[in-house]
């Protein structure tokens, strides 16, 4: 028999997880990068995410099209630039130390 989540053995074992959620603060992880290591990850603003994310798209699209060796450069490119836009981490933003992301 499993103990229910409010009983003291199984505070002991593992959280109730909306206890957890509410001791976050009702946060969210919204994003995987979020999901890892917070907030403090992103680095890209909103409007630079989505440019990111729909070029990167459209690169990774058109170099998975062309089928060819010729087609991997765009392609891993605009995989690069989809990732960014979806986490809203840059790597080379990191590493220079900038971040046009909104404080929050």
């Amino acid at each position: 028999m499993v103990a229910p989540y409010n009983s003291p053995a199984a505070s002991t074992v593992r959280q109730n997880p909306i206890s957890q959620w509410e001791d976050d603060g009702g946060a969210l992880p919204t994003s995987p990068a979020n999901a890892l290591c917070g907030a403090s990850c992103i680095n890209v603003g909103n409007a630079e995410r989505i440019v990111s994310a729909v070029a990167g798209g459209v690169l990774l699209l058109h170099g998975l099209s062309c089928r060819s060796l010729s087609g991997w450069l765009p392609a891993i490119f605009g995989s690069c630039l989809l990732y960014r836009g979806v986490t809203g981490h840059c790597q080379v933003f990191d590493a220079l130390g900038v971040s046009t992301a909104e404080a929050t």
